[in-house]
């Protein structure tokens, strides 16, 4: 009897309610863009990347500037512009400021492009949550009102309210999240910084100097 009564929709015939065409779009996205992501992070060596670095010395002197190249005992900043371009930074006639690891007490470096490409990431992710909760709410609101004697007959469109709110929730977090620094404490050591070492060489635009 209940089979009889509660048939399925005409509007949610084309989604095969057992396996939602959206749901499995979603899921084979995101699973595609994590495994190419890991493939990808794995299949590279080094690549040049523009790092805003800051360095506090044993003498509480504080620099900031584009982390240029470490090496076995010190480190070079590019400290006249960090706003610069990739490509006027990757010459090898800049200006640099070299400090030795006797001199430094702590190193704090983050990508330049961090907080936009985590606002990205964050903000797409979120957009992507927020629409599948607003789409499963939809749905079973049609559900709902398709029951006889109950519902109202009415389709109810689909209204994004965690779609937006989950994409701006997702961008702030993520804008702030690529704004923090990854901390390296040094405190003059040769052996802390020969630990750090090769941490700090996937934040440099050169792989020596």
């Amino acid at each position: 009897m209940i089979k009889s009564v509660l048939k399925i929709p005409s509007w949610l015939q084309p989604l095969n309610l057992k396996t939602p065409r959206y749901i499995l779009c979603i899921s084979s996205t995101i699973l595609l863009v994590f495994t190419f992501q890991r493939s990808f992070s794995q299949s590279v060596r080094f690549k040049a990347k523009v790092s805003i670095a800051t360095i506090v010395t044993k003498n509480n002197q504080t620099v900031k500037g584009i982390l240029y190249a470490v090496n076995d005992s010190m480190v070079a900043l590019y400290t006249e512009n960090t706003a610069a371009q990739k490509d006027f930074l990757l010459r090898d006639s800049l200006p640099l400021t070299i400090y030795s690891y006797r001199d430094i007490q702590i190193i704090k470096v983050r990508k330049r492009s961090a907080p936009e490409e985590c606002a990205l990431i964050g903000g797409g992710t979120g957009l992507l949550f927020g629409l599948l909760i607003d789409a499963i709410i939809n749905v079973t609101k049609n559900i709902y009102n398709e029951i006889p004697f109950v519902g109202s007959g009415e389709e109810v469109p689909l209204t994004p309210v965690f779609t937006i709110a989950f994409g701006l929730l997702g961008t702030g977090a993520g804008a702030a999240f690529g704004s923090l620094p990854r901390k390296f404490e040094i405190n003059g050591n040769k052996i802390n910084f020969n630990e750090r070492k090769y941490a700090l060489t996937k934040y440099c635009l050169k792989k020596n100097f």
